[in-house]
This record gives C-alpha cells, sequence and structure tokens, in this order.
C-alpha cells in the first residue's frame, strides 16, 4: 500500500472518530437538555432552591409554575410565595406575585461578573410586620467616627420594573399602619454615571394611627444611587388637601451614613385630626420647612412653622410663627410668635432628652381676653 493510500485512510479515520465524537456531545447535550427541562427535574429544582433559603435564609419558597432557560440565562416563577419560617423574627411577612422573571447576561458565565440584565415582578403584594421591642433591642445608628471595615455591597440591574403592586405596613410598637396601592416602579443602570435611577409611584394609600385612618391620593419618588450614595431628587405625598416633598442626598451608607435632607409641608390641620385621637378642634392651614443634616447618630435640624386662622386644641389663632431648632440631645422652639384672643403670645420652648429629660418653657403675652379663652 503506498503511502498517499495509508495518508488518506488514516485520515478518513480521524475524520470519522472526530464525527463520531461530535455526534455523541450533541446527543448528550439534546438528551441533557430534554432531562434538564422536564417537569419532573423542574420540580427537584425547586425544592433544593426552597431547602436553601430555608438553612440560609429561614424563609420558604414556593411556586405554582418554575420554568427557565439555559441558553437565555432566564428563570421564570409564576404565583410565587416567599414567608419566614419564624413570623416573629423577620419584619418580611409575605412576598408573592403573580409573576417573577429575573435575566442574567452570558458575561456573567464568561467573565464571572455578577449582575442582573432584567428582572421584572408582576402584580406583587408585600406584608411588612414590626413587631414590638424593648428599647435595648431596637437598632442604633453608628457613631460619628466610628468605622466599619468591608467591602460595600453592590448588585447592579440594568433594567428593573414592577408593576401594580401592594404594600402594607404594621409597625405594632408604635400602633402605626400604612398601605400602597397600584405601586409601579421602574430602574435603569447608567453606563455613563455608573449609577441606578429609578421613580416609584402609587396612586392610592393610606396612613394611620391605632384605629384612626388618612387617605393618601398619590405617592411618588425620584432618586439615584451607586455602592456610596443615594440622591433623593424628590419625594412627594399627597391627600385630599395637604401635600409633603423632601429632597437630599445619603452617603457612606453602608458604614457610617452622612446625610442631608429639606422638608417642605402644606398641611390641612383638619385632616390630621383623626390621627391625633381627641375631640379638640384642630383647623386652618400650616406650612412646615425643615433641614436635617447629620452623620450617624448625630444630627442638627432647623425649621419653621407658619400659619394664619388656624385652630389648635380649640383655641383660634390669627396668626403663628415659630423658629424649630434640635439635636440628637433635644429640641427647642426658639421662637413663637402668635395672635391669639384680640392679644399677643410669643416665647420659647426647650426640651432636652440626654444626660436627661427636662423642660424649660418662657411665655410672654400681652391684651390676652382670657374669656374668648374658656
Amino acid at each position: 500500500m503506498s503511502k498517499g493510500i495509508l495518508s488518506f485512510v488514516v485520515s478518513s479515520r480521524k475524520r470519522r472518530i472526530a464525527l463520531g465524537i461530535l455526534l455523541f456531545v450533541l446527543v448528550v447535550i439534546v438528551i441533557g437538555s430534554i432531562i434538564l427541562h422536564t417537569e419532573r427535574f423542574k420540580s427537584y429544582l425547586l425544592e433544593k432552591a426552597n431547602s436553601y433559603v430555608q438553612k440560609q435564609y429561614s424563609i420558604s419558597l414556593s411556586a405554582g409554575r418554575f420554568d427557565y432557560s439555559l441558553l437565555r440565562l432566564s428563570v421564570v416563577l409564576d404565583d410565587v410565595q416567599i414567608k419566614p419560617i419564624t413570623p416573629e423574627a423577620s419584619p418580611l411577612q409575605l412576598f408573592e406575585a403573580q409573576r417573577l422573571f429575573v435575566n442574567l447576561p452570558l458575561s456573567m458565565v464568561l467573565f464571572r461578573k455578577l449582575y442582573v440584565q432584567q428582572l421584572r415582578i408582576s402584580h406583587p403584594q408585600i406584608v411588612v410586620t414590626q413587631q414590638a421591642k424593648n428599647k435595648a433591642d431596637s437598632p442604633q445608628l453608628p457613631q460619628k467616627g466610628a468605622a466599619k471595615k468591608g467591602k460595600p455591597t453592590w448588585l447592579r440591574i440594568d433594567e428593573f420594573d414592577l408593576t401594580d403592586g401592594i404594600l402594607d405596613y404594621n409597625d405594632r410598637q408604635y400602633s402605626l399602619q400604612g398601605s400602597l396601592s397600584g405601586i409601579e416602579a421602574q430602574i435603569r443602570y447608567s453606563d455613563a454615571q455608573q449609577k441606578h435611577r429609578g421613580v416609584i409611584s402609587s396612586h392610592q394609600g393610606e396612613i394611620g394611627v391605632a384605629q384612626s385612618i388618612l387617605p393618601i391620593s398619590n405617592l411618588s419618588l425620584e432618586f439615584r444611587f451607586d455602592s456610596r450614595e443615594i440622591n433623593l431628587d424628590r419625594f412627594s405625598v399627597n391627600t385630599a388637601s395637604s401635600s409633603f416633598e423632601a429632597s437630599g442626598w445619603l452617603r457612606n451608607y453602608q458604614e457610617v451614613p452622612r446625610y442631608n435632607v429639606q422638608l417642605k409641608g402644606s398641611l390641612q390641620l383638619s385632616e390630621f385630626q383623626p390621627l391625633f385621637n381627641t375631640k379638640n378642634q384642630y383647623q386652618g392651614p400650616v406650612v412646615l420647612t425643615a433641614s436635617v443634616e447629620g452623620e450617624g447618630s448625630q444630627f442638627n435640624l432647623t425649621g419653621s412653622l407658619a400659619g394664619q386662622d388656624i385652630t389648635i386644641r380649640n383655641i383660634p389663632i390669627a396668626a403663628l410663627d415659630a423658629t424649630i431648632r434640635g439635636t440628637e440631645k433635644g429640641f427647642s422652639i426658639s421662637r413663637f410668635d402668635t395672635d391669639i384672643a384680640e392679644g399677643k403670645v410669643a416665647g420659647e420652648l426647650n426640651m432636652t432628652f440626654s444626660p436627661a429629660k427636662e423642660y424649660s418653657v418662657s411665655i410672654d403675652w400681652h391684651s390676652i381676653d382670657l374669656a374668648a379663652l374658656a
């Protein structure tokens, strides 16, 4: 046999072996893909996931339907529900959604860079309950100058969408409750700014103290954030006759936070009277402005309170003008002037919380008609 013929025979054998290996790999992939996408195997994976989160996070995970795509690196959960194993130990009492969709990028596999390409949540309901705690068990902000070691936690999400959500909140320690419905949220990541930008809105809700409820007509929130800083571009809450707005920033929030917040509210006192749980009358418009800045548990607050033709605890006040200051140790109304009962009342109020509670009041009044206050 000549060398040419022998070379051709060897080459043909190599091609057949390579082709056989390729066919075998393809068959394994096809069979493996079929097995991995069977309902039985999906149920097995969901059970394993539930066992893992129970052990690591003390929560249970269930879903009416679980599906995924290895080619697109996506996961879909329909009728998903997450609940704590011990409700008394967790503020989150319930998370359920009609659908939860997660899509991971191919670069996560190629470059081991973890981030989420898409996260969509449809018709979620979230129930949060803050249990009553002793003062010693309450979380405390770190002191100014304290240091916390470790790299900040950070997860990039390119696209996040939440539609038609419901949030229920209950604080048993202070008898506070609130709810929001029709929640819409959208967050997008900007490569240019290396930040997330988000918008959250709700068209209906309520807040309450004990059994008294104040309806909320709408709420909106616009913000930006990264691993070090949160920028509150605009936060607003509106009721039938009152409005409240805030803006500011929070830096170094995973260690010792620094913050600066500006607040402004136009409040109709009669709307809030049910929350006071009293038969005393509160009426009229007041304007509240405040600025809070600080680091950790130490802060400084300055603000003002003004109103005309108002009623507080059944006392008619023609005009009110007050300046408010405060720190973590106490607060003071450093100046207040009121026109009341055809006269004037002025003075200041100081209240200290630390090291001990102390109060001091200084009041001057002129030409007050006491009979008008009876």
